[in-house]
């Protein structure tokens, strides 16, 4: 594998995704960011087993494959370096050379075979919701969401819409929060299947999620797809 990118393109994908690596796993493979290049885009997935993340960007592809890496690492690295095109080349003996100008480093890599499969959602029709009033939404109701494991179905925000109305309801079994707001899918998804969704967001879905609205200014134009099991 080998591609080349804009330095701050690849350190924010990089960002977005290690919200969700864990730094005390017990699986070191967990620590590491999932990389595959193909026909110009470069796609990062992170996960820890119950969330996961994954971000495309285009990028210039010399040779397609893929990769893992520490996702730490690589964020430190890439915070230090200066503006300009990074070359990423997969060597042998999972050795990944990093250039950016006269800047040379490598990185160790473990295969890209031990990483775990990501759950797909093919054919799952998906709750779409405008990430502007998702944000609101997380705000007026994740402060309720309980940390108790033993009350495992209380770990999380409850979605439903019905009616044209979307209902967000989070409690902790001492304290409630609830939120509703008129609800318009976008018009490439109006049709009668959205007219009612019963679905529900674990806590470190909504932290994730959370995280990644603040790391930027939130776009109104843009969409966030919720699926259910």
């Amino acid at each position: 594998m080998k591609i080349r990118i804009p330095r701050q393109e690849l350190l924010d994908a990089v960002n977005k995704v290690k919200t969700v690596v864990s730094p005390k796993s017990a699986l070191p493979i967990l620590s590491h960011i999932l990389i595959e290049a193909d026909e110009g885009q470069l796609k990062l997935t992170a996960t820890d087993l119950k969330v996961s993340i994954e971000c495309t960007v285009d990028c210039t592809v010399k040779e397609s494959g893929s990769l893992t890496v520490s996702s730490q690492r690589l964020s430190s690295i890439l915070t230090e370096l200066p503006e300009g095109e990074i070359t990423l080349d997969l060597a042998g003996n999972n050795v990944i050379n990093l250039e950016c100008g006269k800047i040379k480093t490598k990185l160790f890599s473990m295969s890209a075979e031990e990483f775990p499969p990501v759950r797909a959602f093919e054919g799952v029709e998906p709750l779409v919701i405008e990430q502007k009033l998702l944000k609101k939404m997380f705000q007026k109701t994740g402060f309720a969401i309980s940390t108790d494991q033993g009350r495992y179905n209380l770990t999380g925000l409850l979605f439903e819409l019905a009616d044209g109305k979307l209902t967000v309801v989070a409690t902790d079994g001492r304290r409630m929060s609830l939120r509703r707001s008129d609800f318009l899918p976008p018009r490439w998804l109006r049709g009668p299947h959205l007219q009612s969704v019963l679905s529900s967001s674990p806590l470190r879905a909504v932290r994730a999620r959370r995280r990644l609205h603040m790391a930027g200014a939130v776009n109104h134009r843009r969409f966030v797809q919720l699926f259910r099991d």
